[in-house]
């Protein structure tokens, strides 16, 4: 498999703010846009036959075998954003509230094809790694798994917490076992020990910190 990079530019493609020139899928009473995208091969998902305003079910070669469902839906006053696939081939998901522009993107794929100058003992392992639009490089979060579980990826009006906007630096190899991130807080499994992780002088250079859509 042809490994992309997880480099792209800082600031997001009109393609995907212009209604014009991407279709995307809205959800929650068109308070929220959703899209996503095969990366190995290049094209966009399409809806399958169900769908409704909480969530959308893609496909991409056939129809009748969909990869990935993505569900927005509000809880305890937070907006949850969840997302399950069922391919190992490398897909982004772009999600946006519509009134604020907040945006996430979600990558999701092997460990090795996903996660730049990946060394852990996990290689063929799959991984979520997400981050939100104008956060720093070194914001990226990955987690083993293929799916995820944010609970609060937008607050009531809109926003994305500020703590994802954080850095969040791990060494390679070791990430979250499970994506349910919010509250609870979820432990740390899985990867290498940290008696393996090598300094912080060693690691390799940290990726860009957004992807850009192709239009």
């Amino acid at each position: 498999m042809k490994r992309l990079p997880l480099v792209a530019a800082v600031v997001l493609a009109l393609a995907f703010a212009s209604s014009s020139l991407l279709a995307r899928d809205y959800l929650q009473n068109a308070q929220f846009r959703v899209a996503w995208k095969d990366e190995s091969m290049g094209t966009f998902a399409n809806p399958a036959a169900w769908s409704s305003d909480r969530g959308v079910l893609y496909w991409v070669e056939d129809q009748e075998d969909s990869e990935a469902l993505v569900n927005i839906r509000e809880r305890d006053g937070l907006w949850r954003l969840e997302l399950a696939v069922t391919t190992e081939r490398q897909a982004i998901l772009f999600a946006a509230h519509n009134d604020t522009d907040a945006m996430w993107a979600v990558r999701t794929g092997l460990a090795r094809d996903v996660v730049p100058g990946y060394e852990g003992d996990y290689p063929d392992a799959a991984v979520v790694c997400m981050i939100p639009r104008g956060a720093r490089r070194n914001a990226w979060r990955c987690y083993w798994g293929t799916a995820l579980m944010l609970n609060d990826a937008w607050d009531q009006d809109g926003n994305i917490p500020a703590k994802y906007f954080q850095p969040y630096r791990r060494c390679q190899g070791l990430f979250e076992s499970l994506v349910a991130l919010g509250q609870p807080e979820v432990p740390t499994f899985g990867g290498r020990p940290a008696s393996q992780c090598p300094p912080a002088s060693a690691s390799p250079p940290l990726p860009e910190g957004w992807i850009e859509p192709d239009q």
